[in-house]
């Protein structure tokens, strides 16, 4: 469970279950909170937690299929993830 008062619960109590289209494969379904560069590699990172639950532009919603298939991978086909990637590697560069 997300805490309350995070930027993802926000957006969970939002969209969670809705019908809207899905950022992947465009099928207007019932969608999930996905994040775009992975919780489990955000939370290798000193500020990871913090990131994974409050970087609303790491959000986005996919339906249920599309979220398992990406699971906790980068998918490099989206056109947000290189420049998230660039934005929370910059410290460490």
């Amino acid at each position: 469970m997300v805490k309350k008062g995070t930027k993802l619960r926000e957006w969970q109590d939002r969209n969670i279950g809705l019908v809207q289209e899905c950022s992947k494969c465009k099928r207007v379904t019932r969608v999930t909170v996905d994040h775009i560069i992975p919780f489990c590699i955000l939370n290798r990172l000193d500020d990871g937690a913090e990131i994974s639950v409050n970087d609303v532009e790491n959000f986005e919603l996919l339906c249920v299929p599309c979220n398992s298939m990406k699971s906790g991978n980068i998918d490099i086909t989206n056109p947000k993830t290189a420049r998230l990637l660039v934005k929370y590697m910059q410290p460490y560069l």
